[in-house]
């Protein structure tokens, strides 16, 4: 009998052999594995271009997209690099240590991008930047190529290193748009002559502001965090505005005169509401406020009067459902034809008193025809009151019919529907009734709605669904 070493040995001999075994095997696998070669990858170099475009194209983040485009394999990055589309949009962002500046990653992203023109977004508090100089001056050497620049100055650790002023210099012929937020000062001076669009988020306005931006010629502004007073002095040297969004905070006391902007025609104003008593807008057609109804009602009824404009699309808030202040802050306003209702904390019975008052109101707008509800919670609704009030406005007496309503909320969504419900199944076949007759519904696609059953009956029913859901349902 083989002593117990011989036996050891002789089952690692065993294993040694199978091990080989499985080496070869294994090798045998790895070559049929090479030998694969992905459909994706057989693709014309043309052809993966048009895909990454069409990627492209919706993404959120388009700085983004070259890099995780040539992170894939060799191929996609070869495919990528050659496409100077994805690498015209620049946004600078902490680099690793290895890479010596952002200067550095900019031109190289300047020379991906060939000859196309740019857009910009740069970071002048990030830091990993050494020189924020030189990054300006890479900006001023390729002035021509610049179709948009944003700057901000995000705050790392409590800290702030923007710079007291970007000096530009050069000339920016084809720059359109430039965005300065918080902790950056405006350009001393900036040589822009089809600069059009401004966005000034909390900027720094240099002692001798008037001159550092062709205001004249700007047919979009934003303002944000600036003193009402500021805002309107600004608003004087802007005569050729079109579109106005400002969402400033009021002096203490305030005596400017008020200004007229003949050529605006949207505008968009946040809580602070104090700005529009000192505008006259006679073009003004789309008007979208962020305070309540009930606080700024007067003051846009006093805009209104005094512009004599005649408003095509209105977005007011309420927190509240209060339907004589919402009767009259509509009252007079004929001529909408698209109106949107920011709501807060909309329970099944403020939406149907809201309702009520779009019903009994309808008169007041001969002219609607996009009807949008936005609630920042999630919202209750009886379906029927919603479908008769629907069916209302699609009446054939009316001289206009109402051809869209949208209703939307970040309530996630529950698809419980209960089919024993009679009246649930009822308003459903006539909202698709309307669907067919041409009314354009959009509910959502992660809502909830709530229709509640009889109080004699054990459930109450979640009967409003996503809008393919909703109206393409039947009973089998």
């Amino acid at each position: 009998m083989p002593s117990i070493a011989t036996q050891l040995r002789e089952r690692i001999a065993y294993i040694d052999s199978q091990i080989a075994l499985l080496q070869t095997e294994r090798q045998t696998v790895h070559e049929q594995l090479a030998a694969v070669v992905y459909p994706i990858l057989t693709l014309p170099n043309e052809v993966t271009a048009e895909i990454f475009l069409r990627y492209y194209e919706n993404c959120d983040d388009l700085s983004c997209t070259p890099l995780v485009l040539t992170n894939v394999c060799s191929l996609w990055r070869e495919v990528a690099i050659s496409m100077s589309r994805v690498w015209s949009n620049y946004a600078s962002r902490r680099l690793r240590p290895a890479t010596p500046t952002h200067a550095s990653a900019m031109q190289l992203w300047i020379s991906r991008a060939g000859k196309l023109l740019l857009d910009g977004r740069i970071n002048l508090a990030d830091p990993s930047y050494p020189a924020h100089a030189e990054t300006l001056r890479l900006i001023s050497q390729h002035a021509s190529r610049w179709q948009s620049l944003a700057f901000s100055d995000v705050e790392y650790d409590g800290f702030h290193c923007g710079l007291d002023a970007v000096d530009l210099p050069g000339h920016f012929p084809h720059l359109a748009k430039i965005s300065v937020s918080s902790g950056v000062t405006l350009p001393k001076s900036l040589d822009a002559p089809r600069l059009v669009d401004v966005a000034l988020q909390g900027a720094e306005l240099p002692e001798h502001w008037e001159t550092c931006l062709p205001w004249k010629q700007l047919t979009n502004l934003r303002i944000s965090n600036e003193l009402v007073r500021v805002c309107v002095e600004i608003l004087e040297h802007t005569p050729n505005l079109q579109v106005l969004e400002m969402r400033c905070h009021e002096d203490w006391e305030t005596t400017t005169p008020t200004r007229i902007l003949s050529h605006l025609h949207t505008l968009v104003i946040g809580h602070d509401y104090s700005i529009i008593t000192h505008l006259t807008l006679p073009g003004l057609r789309e008007l979208r406020l962020g305070s309540d109804i009930e606080d700024c009602g007067p003051a846009v009824k006093s805009l209104l009067d005094r512009s004599g404009c005649s408003l095509q699309l209105h977005t007011l808030a309420f927190s509240v459902c209060n339907p004589a202040a919402i009767s009259e802050h509509l009252c007079g306003l004929n001529t909408i034809q698209k109106l949107q209702l920011n709501c807060g904390g909309l329970d099944s019975n403020s939406f149907s008193l809201l309702m009520e008052v779009l019903s009994k109101e309808n008169h007041l707008f001969p002219a609607l025809s996009d009807l949008e509800i936005l609630e920042s919670g999630p919202i209750q609704v009886d379906l029927s009151t919603l479908v008769s009030v629907l069916r209302d406005w699609r009446n054939e007496s009316r001289s206009t019919h109402l051809r869209a309503f949208k209703m939307s909320s970040p309530g996630k969504l529950d698809t419980v529907l209960e089919t024993a419900h009679r009246r649930v199944e009822q308003s459903l076949k006539e909202l698709r009734d309307l669907r067919d007759g041409g009314l354009q519904v959009d509910v959502g696609s992660e809502r909830e709605w709530f229709e509640k059953g009889p109080a004699d009956e054990d459930f109450a029913v979640v009967a409003a669904l996503a809008t393919i859901s909703l109206l393409n349902y039947t009973e089998d």
